[in-house]
């Protein structure tokens, strides 16, 4: 257990736990035609099940279907999928005569991703690369005096994939290196997806990478930015579901939920927004699959971080691992931060605004025999900080905090059973919890909140290939147990009533506080079935079904078919595409008891009228998609997708004022529609960029559901009333250049975003309160909000980043970053008075430096 101390003058510890993890390995069949190598199993399974121990009839049937699915995997033979799609890509080298030759040089680099891997053959000729992700790559070996070796691959097992390379004497007359042409998209695949290589989230911009995460997802398709790093997609409200090592995270992974995820720790992920396989639920919006780093082929190591920047933004971090034996490698990732701008002020001045943080991330991988693979996972993690001020509340002292921490231990054990058969089973522990704390000289009310929830599951899955035919099956289960403090009182009541609070609301003062204190115990159980398989040559089908049962304030049920297919032409090089998903996702757990209560009803300004509450039932949602992808000639690869999405129970949480606490609540319908487009052209004479583009438009119709409302706003949200929500940003793009230099190892990246502006949620007649309110931070109106077209102001920012290795040597490298952010200083807000999200303004021009120094 270590202790910091944050600048708000709360402690917190970081310990660590052990969590346990087994992955099973593909079956791989491979075909090698004119110098390349190809896999014919098409498909891997990356699912998220759980199977849940209590709560409810129908969980209790899950769970008893889950447990013979067990026994039946363990005797079942089959050709199975593996769930963590790493592979490993090994082989020997020799020359003309079949002698091995060692200490050559091999490089395997896919230029999309970023990926690159270099490392000698050993004295007997092998080689080898191990936690590598599924994708194409280029494998090259050269020697001095001999022909150079270059050909594609495409890993999409865990099954070590061979290749064995020939390298032949060069004559007098042979000086050229004839290069494969790359591989750009996946032919077989009908979901939009992006693999991001962890090269790309290393060289973020700031001096906290920690927070690195939202920002690179930012600059994909269909994905807009909000603040304090909560992220929209595809009209989705941060309906965002985590992979972790196959393991889902259904919770916010956000600076005012819990502590971020350090992006040190991530080898690589996988962003689906199109066609999500039915072995991924519980969120819509998109999935994010995370495979962290692994020591287990890696010489031990050891890294210190330094970051530094204005606005007193400060970090370290310190990353460890390699390999103890054959059987046995570790990874751990630790860091710790601070800063006087923790999050996005409510005041463009920044009061108040100061916190700091710390985490762990600790992976052990143990390969017990050739056919088990163990993997424990922990990752943990706090924060404390200060709620940001306005103007009133700085002069009067106010001086909130927040406390928050989080957890997670996994065991996840695969076994191999034969060429054929692979079985999985996990299960995980997951907990947050957050505390905001008042002070005296809070106005206009002092609030307090208490809560926490932990999550248990248990999941089990197996696949089977028959044919052309790839099936999957699982069962998932989940128990959650929330328990929840809530208590305010309004301190001055003309300050109260000028917000907009009701009468009744205002009736709650310091000897008459409102107070709501439960806990409950939720259950969740799912099932899914889905395959894939080619009909014809160059057709690929996928079909799924998944069934969700959920209990918590209300029970619901659904089953959802994903259905998709995808024809690639050979001759073009294109992939063409459509998809249809039903998606399923239960309210939020922080706060949905409260939200829920009979007291949070008798404040809602409809409770005069015996309105103003509905249960929040799970959020429905069915989404349309076409899209296709080119590869040109290898050149760059562009992607584009048409989306329609029609929403039911729509999820559009509430932010309670000025605070940290948001509360869930429900739209009764809505819908999204637009384009999106991804141009990504592959590193080439030291050259890389992309493009990003997303059209959009975002709609929903009232009345709204739950949530916790003091003021008379919600009248305006009534049955029938649509609206647009403040989510909707019509257009936004990013764009990134990087030059690198291999030799020196000095890069540079510029880079830049751009949206066009939320709408406001104010009527007119109160455009004199906005005046007013921006006139005490010293600004005007147009500078923040469009007129014209009452949105806010559109947002153009350009960063800079660059890095060079100081030092290169067999036991010590030195790094050095430095980063500019929002380089023309631009003023800019994510909202505005809004009465679901409030006033939060964006960061001015940062300056950031880090230091890092590996040991080896």
């Amino acid at each position: 257990m270590s202790k910091l101390q944050d600048p708000a003058g709360l402690d917190f510890g970081i310990s660590a736990f052990l969590m346990i993890e087994l992955r099973p390995f593909n079956p791989l069949f491979i075909d090698t035609r004119n110098n390349t190598v190809y896999a014919m199993h098409k498909s891997s399974l990356n699912s998220t099940h759980v199977c849940n121990v209590k709560v409810g009839s129908m969980v209790n049937i899950v769970l008893r279907v889950g447990l013979a699915l067990t026994v039946f995997a363990f005797s079942f033979v089959t050709i199975i999928n593996a769930q963590i799609q790493m592979g490993t890509v090994q082989g020997t080298i020799s020359d003309e005569t079949g002698a091995v030759m060692g200490d050559v040089p091999v490089t395997l680099e896919n230029l999309l991703s970023g990926f690159r891997r270099t490392g000698p053959s050993n004295a007997a000729g092998e080689f080898s690369f191990h936690n590598v992700p599924f994708n194409f790559y280029v494998i090259r070996a050269e020697r001095d005096g001999f022909q150079s070796f270059s050909t594609m691959l495409y890993l999409r097992s865990n099954v070590p994939l061979r290749v064995p390379i020939e390298l032949k004497i060069m004559s007098l007359s042979e000086d050229i290196t004839v290069m494969p042409s790359p591989e750009l998209i996946a032919k077989d695949s009908s979901s939009a997806h992006i693999m991001v290589d962890a090269g790309a989230l290393e060289r973020a911009p700031g001096a906290a990478p920690s927070r690195g995460l939202s920002s690179l997802l930012t600059t994909l398709p269909g994905w807009t930015s909000d603040d304090n790093g909560l992220l929209h997609v595809r009209g989705a409200d941060d309906e965002i579901l985590y992979v972790l090592d196959g393991i889902p995270f259904t919770d916010r992974v956000d600076p005012q939920f819990s502590c971020p995820l350090n992006t040190e720790m991530i080898g690589s992920l996988e962003v689906i927004t199109g066609n999500i396989p039915a072995e991924y639920g519980h969120r819509l919006g998109a999935v994010v699959a995370i495979q962290p780093k692994s020591g287990i082929d890696l010489p031990l190591f050891g890294s210190v971080q330094f970051g530094a920047g204005n606005f007193n933004n400060n970090e370290i971090t310190v990353q460890a691992g390699g390999k103890l034996h054959d059987k046995l490698g570790f990874y751990m990732a630790s860091s710790a931060s601070q800063s006087h701008r923790f999050l996005d002020p409510v005041d463009w001045r920044n009061f108040n605004n100061i916190g700091a943080g710390g985490q762990l991330s600790l992976r052990l991988d143990w390969h017990p025999t050739d056919r088990d693979i163990l993997l424990f996972h922990v990752w943990n993690g706090g924060s404390n900080f200060r709620v940001p001020n306005d103007d009133e509340q700085q002069r009067k002292q106010n001086r909130q905090r927040v406390r928050l921490r989080n957890d997670a231990q996994t065991m996840n054990w695969q076994h191999t059973w034969s060429a054929q058969t692979v079985t999985n089973l996990a299960i995980y522990h997951h907990s947050f919890t957050g505390r905001l704390l008042p002070t005296p000289r809070d106005t206009p009310f002092l609030v307090e909140q208490d809560r926490t929830h932990g999550r248990q599951g248990l999941q089990v899955h197996m696949s089977q290939q028959r044919r052309s035919h790839t099936l999957k099956v699982g069962v998932e289960g989940i128990r959650t147990t929330p328990r929840e403090f809530f208590t305010f009182a309004v301190t001055d009541d003309d300050d109260a009533e000028e917000l907009g609070f009701t009468r009744y609301a205002r009736s709650f003062r310091r000897g008459n506080p409102f107070v709501y204190r439960g806990n409950r115990t939720f259950g969740q159980g799912s099932l899914y079935l889905q395959d894939s398989f080619s009909p014809y040559k160059n057709i690929t089908l996928s079909g799924g079904l998944r069934y969700d049962y959920v209990h918590q304030i209300v029970s619901s049920q659904q089953w959802s078919p994903r259905i998709g297919g995808v024809y690639y032409i050979p001759w073009s090089k294109t992939a063409l595409r459509a998809s249809f998903n039903r998606l399923f996702q239960p309210p939020p757990v922080e706060n949905h008891l409260v939200s829920s209560s009979p007291q949070a009803r008798l404040l809602s300004p409809l409770a005069p009228s015996g309105g103003g509450y509905t249960a929040i039932r799970p959020e429905r949602v069915s989404a349309y998609e076409v899209g296709f992808s080119q590869d040109f000639h290898g050149w760059f690869k562009l992607d584009g997708n048409l989306f329609w999405r029609r929403f039911r129970n729509f999820d559009d949480p509430n932010v309670f004022f000025a605070t940290t606490i948001v509360f869930p609540n429900s739209v009764a319908r809505g819908a999204a529609h637009g384009l999106d487009i991804r141009l990504d052209v592959p590193e080439r004479h030291g050259f890389s960029g992309y493009f990003s583009y997303v059209n959009q438009n975002i709609y929903q119709i009232g009345p709204i559901n739950g949530g916790l409302f003091l003021t008379t706003d919600l009248l305006r949200f009534g049955p029938g009333v649509k609206f647009i929500p403040d989510h909707d940003q019509r257009n936004s793009g990013s764009l990134g250049v990087t030059y690198r230099h291999r030799r020196s190892g000095a890069w540079a990246t510029f880079s830049g975003h751009h949206e066009s502006g939320t709408p406001l949620e104010f009527d007119e007649k109160e455009i004199p309160d906005r005046i007013r309110d921006l006139r005490r931070q010293g600004l005007q109106l147009t500078d923040v909000i469009r007129l014209a077209s009452l949105r806010m102001r559109p947002r153009t920012i350009l960063n800079l980043s660059t890095g060079t290795e100081l030092l290169r040597q067999d036991r010590l490298s030195i790094g050095l970053q430095f980063d500019i952010q929002n380089l023309t200083n631009r003023l800019f807000a994510y909202n505005f008075g809004n009465p679901f999200s409030g006033t939060h303004f964006g960061y001015p021009r940062l300056y950031s430096g880090r230091l890092k120094f590996t040991f080896h």
